[in-house]
């Protein structure tokens, strides 16, 4: 047994004590609702969807609406069919566990999930997400999507989203933009309370996830943060286009959308691209090498490029000036993640290859990864996923240098071992992960030096 990451996609809402909603949220309600907001955006935007059709559904039918609108682009960077499916599948069902309102752009309706939207104001202790202004403002940001189809053309542009950093920075782009168009209709309609409610909702945890352990924690903060982006960074991006160029600019980014979800965070580099740090090593080489150890009839594979967010919200028990620190200096980050197809819950792997600014920072990195080591040992002597066995062996090789830590689990019932690995040459660092999937000290160790072997220079551009 492993820890997915997936898993925590679902019910984050779960966790949290209940608030009970004054009034709930009826088709009737919503249907008023939607009649005053088409009116508002008319007014606004003069926009008005002549074929938008209000429905109300159950999760499943939002779930099976999200595959299919997301299958063309998996399929864009996952060649086999059945492997496509399933991850286009797994997404639809993750977010529709707490998805309660979606502008489906393959069909021009909009879905939404009555009980699904009082399930979340209760179950997140939030029960103003079900007041009128808050409602009104939710369908404005649904209907903002479906003005964007109509301008920009939705499928287009993820199906140009070839790779998921290019899937991160469309999804960003979408959200951002809803949201800063519909902060503009709803300030103008006398909502911006109800904006204001349901935005700062997107990724927040309940008080009670404090009871998970430390390692499902973690998940969660990474999880909630990757959705919060979305919305907030992307509308940043949005808002500093908006006014670097207007209307224009903004129009152009939906024509050539931004390849990642780091020029989300930075729009500087998507107005200059000159002033993007130059990254100095190809990190492919060495992911394809954690790719061949395992073959792609049996195991599932997946790579991307870490967020800023996930990285903040993965180190969020350091220090912050420690956490800036890191990312200040991080130009880069690739990760792979090697699953078994066959009961993936089993084991997994995961091997990351970042690049700093330069060697101290590397090294910094280590520091600070020995601490959040310390941290996290810490706040899993007990509960439910424990430590019940760790020994650390420092790394000082030709190769590399860092640290290795071989950990002993008690999930519940089930022993797991965990084999993780930071080292460090140059401004490089490998972390690997061995999760249920057996490897010896020495193994991992050359394994490590060969990941660092791997990674290829980058010729610098030729001066014109």
């Amino acid at each position: 047994m492993t820890l997915r990451p997936s898993l925590l996609l679902a019910p984050l809402c779960a966790l949290a004590p209940a608030a009970r909603v004054q009034e709930g949220v009826t088709q009737e309600r919503v249907q008023s609702a939607f009649v005053e907001v088409r009116a508002a955006v008319e007014s606004a935007l003069a926009f008005a969807p002549a074929a938008l059709e209000l429905r109300f559904v159950e999760p499943a039918a939002v779930a099976e609406r999200i595959t299919a609108e997301n299958l063309p682009m998996v399929r864009l960077r996952q060649s086999d069919p059945a492997k496509a499916e399933a991850e286009a599948r797994s997404l639809g069902f993750a977010l529709s566990q707490f998805a309660f309102a979606k502008y489906a752009w393959s069909t021009h309706e909009l879905l939404v999930v009555t009980d699904r939207w009082e399930e979340q104001a209760e179950q997140l202790g939030r029960p103003e997400m079900c007041d009128d202004a808050t409602l009104r403002a939710v369908l404005v940001h649904e209907l903002m999507h479906a003005r964007d189809d109509a301008e920009h053309g939705i499928a287009s542009l993820l199906l140009h989203a070839s790779t998921s950093d290019a899937a991160v920075a469309a999804n960003a782009l979408l959200e951002g933009h809803a949201q800063f168009e519909a902060r503009r209709v709803c300030a103008r309609a006398g909502w911006s309370a109800g904006f204001d409610t349901y935005t700062t909702a997107i990724g927040a945890l309940p008080e009670s996830a404090g009871e998970l352990d430390e390692v499902s924690r973690t998940m969660l903060r990474v999880q909630s943060a990757t959705i919060a982006a979305a919305y907030n960074q992307g509308e940043r991006f949005v808002a500093a286009l908006f006014e670097a160029g207007g209307a224009e600019l903004v129009a152009r980014a939906f024509r050539e959308p931004p390849a990642d979800g780091d020029t989300i965070f930075h729009p500087e580099w998507y107005l200059d691209p000159t002033k993007r740090p130059r990254v100095l090593y190809d990190a492919e080489p060495a992911l394809d090498l954690v790719a061949a150890r395992y073959p792609e009839e049996t195991w599932s594979s997946q790579r991307a490029s870490l967020q800023q967010a996930q990285v903040e919200a993965a180190l969020a028990l350091l220090p912050t000036e420690t956490v800036a620190n890191v990312v200040r200096t991080l130009r880069a980050a690739r990760v792979i993640v090697q699953k078994p197809q066959v009961a993936p819950d089993s084991k997994m792997v995961v091997v990351a290859l970042m690049e700093f600014e330069d060697e101290a920072a590397a090294r910094a990195y280590l520091d600070a990864a020995r601490h959040l080591g310390e941290l996290k040992a810490e706040r899993m002597k007990t509960g439910s996923l424990r430590i019940t066995d760790r020994r650390r062996t420092e790394l000082d090789r030709p190769a590399c240098s860092g640290y290795l830590e071989r950990l002993h689990l008690k999930v519940g019932p089930t022993d797991v071992e965990v084999v993780a690995l930071d080292a460090a040459r140059g401004p490089l660092v490998a972390e690997c992960v061995f999760s249920g999937e057996p490897i010896e000290d020495e193994a991992l160790a050359a394994f490590a030096g060969e990941l660092l072997d791997a990674a290829r220079p980058i010729a610098a551009p030729a001066p014109r």
